[in-house]
C-alpha cells in the first residue's frame, strides 16, 4: 500500500492522483497536504491501513502528529499549483501504442 484516498480510504498507488472508487481528487492545498500525509512518503504501511480502516469507519481523517504535517506541506510546497486530471492519473504505456499514430497525420 502507498497511499489511501483523503475521502474514502481506499488504496490508491500515488498520493496525488484521481481516486478509482470514490473519484475524489486532491486539488486544494489542505487535501493534497492531507493525501500526502496518507501516503508512504509520511507515515509506514501498517499506520496506512489503520488510517484507511479509520477513514472508512468515522468518514473522515485521522490526526496527524505536527511532524507529519509538516513533512507533508513540505513536499506538496514543492508540487505545481495546478494539477491537471491527466497528470494524476497513471496511464498504461499501451495508451500510447505507436502503431495506432500515422506518418499521414
Amino acid at each position: 500500500m502507498n497511499a489511501v484516498c483523503f475521502k474514502c480510504g481506499k488504496e490508491k498507488s500515488k498520493a496525488i492522483m484521481l481516486c478509482a472508487s470514490c473519484r475524489a481528487l486532491p486539488t486544494t492545498k489542505e487535501e493534497r497536504i492531507l493525501s500526502v500525509c496518507l501516503s508512504r512518503k509520511c507515515i509506514k504501511e501498517e499506520n496506512l491501513i489503520k488510517s484507511s480502516k479509520y477513514i472508512q469507519k468515522k468518514g473522515r481523517t485521522p490526526g496527524f502528529h505536527e511532524k507529519v504535517k509538516s513533512k507533508a506541506e513540505k513536499i506538496v510546497d514543492l508540487m505545481p499549483e495546478h494539477i491537471e486530471m491527466s497528470q494524476s492519473i497513471e496511464l498504461s504505456a499501451s495508451f500510447f501504442q505507436e502503431d495506432l499514430i500515422s506518418d499521414d497525420e
